[in-house]
């Protein structure tokens, strides 16, 4: 937990100082152009690998990048709501699905059940991954020499 409080004092005293211009336009309205949906792994940094400065990103972080259907349920709506508040709210201009490589929640659709049993809630996220995962299954069936 030091290295994290002293990362916000070092923030609070270096690089909020650095963008105090962005930070005081923003305090009252936030006006992001992209909507980034991306995963939750730690290695990923959405302002970070797109160079975009505070108030530029809606960022959307989940695990393996997942967009559910849009339907009216109670499933999944932590990403559904964030993407219709990105968008009919905020108005963004992009919306960038972000994934990435050696993706953790991707092969966990790889897993047995009693791999996933200790992690319910995450196997029932990845189950989104399921039509597309039977869709490719399916093409390489058909033709492997399609992927």
């Amino acid at each position: 937990m030091d290295k994290i409080f002293e990362g916000i004092y070092r923030f609070k005293n270096e690089d909020y100082e650095t963008h105090k211009e962005i930070f005081q336009k923003l305090k009252d309205k936030q006006n992001p152009h992209t909507l980034f949906i991306g995963c939750a792994d730690s290695r990923i940094i959405p302002n970070l690998i797109t160079k975009t400065l505070p108030g530029e990103l809606f960022t959307v972080r989940n695990i393996a990048n997942l967009v559910p259907p849009y339907r009216d349920t109670n499933d999944y709506v932590a990403t559904t709501s964030a993407i219709e508040y990105a968008v009919l709210v905020l108005n963004v201009e992009n919306i960038v699905i972000c994934g990435h490589s050696n993706c953790g929640g991707c092969a966990s659709v790889y897993k047995t059940e009693e791999e996933l049993k200790n992690i319910p809630h995450v196997k029932k996220w990845i189950e989104l991954i399921n039509p597309a995962k039977e869709k490719a299954l399916q093409i390489c069936k058909d033709n492997p020499y399609k992927l």
